[in-house]
C-alpha cells in the first residue's frame, strides 16, 4: 500500500510542476471547480499510473470514472476559457464608455478614460467588418467625434492618437482626415497638426479618394490648401478607382477657384497629363463646359506650341476638346476654343472618322456648323 501511495504522491508533484493547483486557492473559483480541478489532477495521475488504478477500480469503474472526469474537465476548460474573456471583456466596455463620453459630451470623463493603459489598443480598433450589413456596423472612436464635432474630445483624440489617426478607418476605408476634408471648419487643420511633419497623405478609402480628392469635390478651399500646404506631393496622388489625379477631380467639380489653387501647385509635367480614359483637365473643362476653367487654361499656357500640342490631344474615342464642345451644342465655349486652336485642329476625325464640322451636321446643330465653316474659311484665307 506504500507503494501504491508513493504511485499518487508521485503523480501529484508531476501535476504540480505542470501548473496545477491542488488546493486552487483562487478567490474566484467556485467549490465546484475546486473539486473539478482536485478530480482533473486524478486524470493526469490516472492516465499516468493506469496500472495501479484498474488493480483496485477493475475495468468497469475506470471506464465511469473516465466519463465523469472528462465532463468536469470540459466544465473546467470552458470555466478558464471564460476567465480569459473576462480579461478580454475590458476592451469592449472601454469602447462603449468612450461612446457614452462622446455622446454626453462629458469631456471629464473622456478624459479619465484616455488615461487607461489599453486605450490605444481601443482607438486603434477598425469595427469596419466586410461581412457585416453597413447599418450594423460602428464607427471608430475618432470619427464618432467628427461626426458630433464635438472640438474639445476631437483634440484629446488627436492628440492621443498621433500618428495613428492615418490607419484607422470606418467601413466606408475613410480615415479621419477624409471625414474632416468634408467639414467646412478647421477640423483638418487641427488635426494635422498632431501628425508628424513629413506624413504622407497618400489614403486611399475603399472609393480610391485621397483626402485631397474628397477636399476638392466638397469645394472646400481651406481644407485643400491645408492639405498641399501639408504634404506638396499630395496634387501627384492618383485617384486609382476614379482613374485620374487632383488637377482632373479640379477641373471636374472644383470649380475655378479650387482649381487655380490646385493647378499652381502642381508641378508643369503634371498639369495636362492625361487620366485612364485619356482625358486632360482642358479636355475635362470642355466636356463639363466650364467655361471659365478653359479660358484660364488657355491664358495661362504662354507658350503656343505647348498650347497647341495641348489642345490635340485625343481621348480614347479619338475625340479632341473641339469634339467634346461640339458634341454638347456650347457655342460660347465653341468660339473661345476656335479663336485659339491650330488649324488642323479643325479636321481632327476621332476613331469612328468624323470631323467636329461633320459631328456638327449630324447633330443638326446649324449654329456650331456655321462657327466651324467660318472658321475653316478664315484658316484657308490665312493659309
Amino acid at each position: 500500500m506504500l507503494k501504491n501511495k508513493t504511485y499518487i504522491d508521485d503523480a501529484c508533484k508531476m501535476n504540480e510542476r505542470r501548473g496545477i493547483c491542488i488546493h486552487c486557492r483562487n478567490q474566484y473559483m467556485s467549490t465546484r471547480m475546486n473539486i473539478t480541478a482536485t478530480i482533473t489532477l486524478f486524470i493526469d495521475a490516472w492516465i499516468e499510473h493506469r496500472h495501479f488504478f484498474a488493480e483496485f477500480l477493475g475495468f468497469r469503474g475506470i471506464y465511469l470514472l473516465r466519463g465523469s472526469c472528462r465532463r468536469l474537465r470540459s466544465e473546467l476548460d470552458d470555466h478558464m476559457t471564460w476567465r480569459q474573456c473576462n480579461r478580454n471583456l475590458c476592451q469592449p466596455l472601454l469602447m462603449n464608455a468612450l461612446r457614452q463620453a462622446l455622446l454626453s459630451s462629458s469631456v471629464h470623463f473622456l478624459r479619465k478614460l484616455l488615461d487607461h493603459d489599453k486605450i490605444m489598443r481601443v482607438l486603434c480598433s477598425q469595427n469596419a467588418q466586410k461581412h457585416i450589413a453597413e447599418r450594423y456596423k460602428r464607427p471608430p472612436i475618432i470619427h464618432l467625434a467628427l461626426y458630433h464635432r464635438n472640438r474639445e474630445s476631437i483634440l484629446m483624440l488627436a492628440s492621443k492618437m498621433g500618428e495613428s489617426m492615418a490607419v484607422v478607418r470606418n467601413s466606408t476605408g475613410d480615415t479621419c482626415f477624409h471625414v474632416a476634408a468634408r467639414m467646412q471648419d478647421d477640423t483638418l487643420q487641427c488635426l494635422l497638426r498632431f501628425m508628424p511633419e513629413k506624413s504622407s497623405m497618400n489614403l486611399l478609402n475603399d472609393a480610391g479618394e485621397t483626402p485631397l480628392s474628397t477636399a476638392i469635390a466638397s469645394k472646400h478651399l481651406r481644407n485643400v490648401q491645408a492639405l498641399m500646404t501639408f504634404d506638396v506631393f499630395a496634387v501627384t496622388y492618383i485617384n486609382v478607382l476614379g482613374h485620374g489625379a487632383p488637377i482632373h477631380d479640379a477641373a471636374w467639380s472644383g470649380g475655378i477657384e479650387c482649381f487655380k489653387i490646385v493647378y499652381g501647385a502642381t508641378f508643369p509635367c503634371f498639369r495636362m497629363s492625361k487620366c485612364t480614359y485619356g482625358y486632360n483637365a482642358l479636355m475635362i473643362a470642355c466636356l463639363n463646359e466650364n467655361y471659365e476653367i478653359v479660358e484660364f487654361i488657355l491664358d495661362d499656357m504662354q507658350d503656343r506650341s505647348e498650347l497647341h500640342k495641348v489642345m490635340r490631344a485625343q481621348n480614347t474615342f479619338g475625340q479632341t476638346c473641339l469634339h467634346l464642345c461640339v458634341m454638347n451644342g456650347n457655342s460660347q465655349l465653341l468660339k473661345l476654343i476656335v479663336s485659339k486652336c491650330p488649324h488642323d485642329l479643325l479636321f481632327i476625325k476621332n476613331i469612328a472618322g468624323i470631323e467636329p464640322l461633320e459631328m456638327a451636321l449630324c447633330q443638326r446643330s446649324c449654329i456650331v456648323a456655321d462657327i466651324l465653316r467660318q472658321a475653316a474659311i478664315r484658316t484657308d484665307l490665312v493659309g
